[in-house]
């Protein structure tokens, strides 16, 4: 009897914890939620967002379907969206950009900085694509699911 009172104590608790976890909720920014984001999303151009695309892209490239490319420039670079989905999600910024490979060929880079979801939630998290080198089609080739 005693722990059923218990569970009628803990079940609208544990309710009210998992709503502010991530799942966008109507009405309530992604800052002002039990487990939130900072909203602070890094700018298209800076430098951490830019060594993650870079060193990831070799890192990728180097592997088994790769061509063994290098990123050498990233330029033009522009913001294209931030909070596309609106303040109830989990704040993210979506950029363009060109990037200059080692072979000198010039291609468009699409990527997508999203807050805070890195590692113990310290680091922002950067998804992207280099068109003409998703291999693996994980943009829906041609990086069509980036570049929307």
């Amino acid at each position: 009897m005693r722990l059923n009172a218990v569970s009628h104590l803990i079940a609208p608790a544990l309710l009210l914890a998992l709503a502010g976890c991530g799942m966008p909720m109507k009405g309530i920014e992604a800052e002002n939620r039990a487990v939130h984001w900072s909203g602070n999303v890094a700018a298209c151009d800076d430098g951490s967002v830019l060594s993650s695309i870079t060193g990831r892209f070799a890192r990728a490239e180097s592997g088994l379907a790769g061509e063994g490319r290098q990123i050498e420039d990233i330029r033009d670079i522009r913001q294209t969206g931030f909070r596309k989905n609106g303040p109830a999600f989990i704040p993210r910024r979506d950029c363009v950009a060109t990037a200059r490979l080692d072979d000198r060929s010039v291609r468009k880079v699409y990527y997508t900085v999203v807050a805070n979801v890195g590692t113990y939630n310290l680091a922002d998290k950067v998804e992207f694509c280099v068109e003409g080198h998703d291999h693996y089609h994980l943009g829906q080739g041609a990086c069509t699911r980036m570049s929307r």
